[in-house]
């Protein structure tokens, strides 16, 4: 299912060339070994995340289109990232994509390593989403990522739909712009 099942099953990658799976999330996979994601091949390509940014990153939102960022061991190109800007306006008003592959790197906030990429800007949001518009939705308010503040890196493709159509009836101007990311493309 997951390319990165092959490391954790112990299979020696020097012994094998190809690699098919669903989803490639093995980053570090040896140079090697050639790596067939079929998601990619049935239209099935991304998944939605909320990526929580304090006080002292949000600065870096503002600064560009085009930006390196700490994300997930489990996003993969072209996943679609919402940016909730923590304390003090508690919003999301910033939509990126991962513009690449993964990479393991130094962090930049903490001691050790992290994975990370280049993402870029798909849209700002002039009508931003507010955490306690989620708190009210009939159905945003029961999630977890919801009742946890919005504590780590959060797979929310399950709630897509909800988000989306939030985002869009505050910003019907983004309508073309996100079409590429209509909730019946996304990968759960």
């Amino acid at each position: 299912f997951r390319s990165r099942n092959f490391k954790t099953h112990k299979h020696a990658a020097r012994k094998c060339d190809w690699l098919v799976c669903w989803e490639h999330d093995w980053h570090d996979a040896p140079r090697s070994l050639r790596i067939i994601e079929l998601k990619k091949f049935f239209g099935v390509g991304f998944k939605v995340w909320i990526q929580p940014a304090i006080v002292s990153q949000q600065s870096y939102l503002d600064s560009g289109n085009k930006l390196d960022w700490g994300l997930s061991k489990r996003a993969s190109a072209g996943d679609l990232l919402l940016m909730y800007r923590c304390s003090p306006t508690k919003t999301i008003e910033d939509v990126f994509i991962l513009d690449g592959p993964l990479r393991r790197r130094k962090a930049g906030w903490r001691s050790g390593d992290c994975y990370g990429g280049i993402i870029k800007r798909v849209c700002k949001l002039k009508s931003p989403i507010f955490l306690d518009d989620m708190r009210q939705h009939p159905v945003l308010k029961t999630a977890s990522f919801v009742r946890r503040n919005f504590q780590g890196n959060l797979q929310v493709s399950e709630y897509w739909f909800y988000l989306h159509e939030m985002i869009l009836n505050r910003n019907p101007s983004l309508k073309k712009k996100l079409s590429r990311f209509d909730p019946e493309k996304f990968s759960a």
